[in-house]
């Protein structure tokens, strides 16, 4: 059975859950954003809009969902093993996966974005370069 008891609190099988709104792909949609915004693509045309929305595609609400249901249904064992393993190891392997797949498509659209990535290593490689 699920309650709702506030705004950011709910009750799952007698469970109560905090959906905590700083725990989003806030990091990751700053990422992107900065990353569009600074490389040297044409202003014209649509590109940088379709990086922007490619690399803010997030699957935020799912893993929540996910992540609630198997605290509140004890789906691993106790509810906090089961939050331990929905939230922190499943629920993590798939961000990653997808976080790669966002940046895999925004590449193809903006392939700008891999020669600025490699003129910063070669400048960070400069630094460290033993010349003597």
């Amino acid at each position: 059975m699920i309650t709702r008891l506030d705004w950011n609190l709910i009750s799952v099988n007698g469970y109560k859950v905090e959906i905590i709104l700083a725990c989003t792909a806030i990091e990751s949609i700053a990422l992107f954003l900065g990353i569009i915004a600074s490389v040297n693509a044409s202003l014209k045309g649509w590109r940088r809009f379709y990086g922007i929305c490619t690399g803010n595609i997030r699957f935020e609400p799912d893993k929540k969902c996910f992540c609630v249901e198997a605290y509140g249904m004890t789906w691993f064992g106790d509810p906090e093993t089961s939050f331990y393993i929905a939230h922190t190891v499943i629920a993590k392997m798939g961000s990653l996966i997808a976080l790669f797949m966002i940046a895999y498509a925004v590449f193809k659209i903006l392939p700008e974005i891999i020669d600025m990535i490699d003129g910063i290593l070669n400048l960070v490689g400069g630094i460290f370069k033993n010349d003597g």
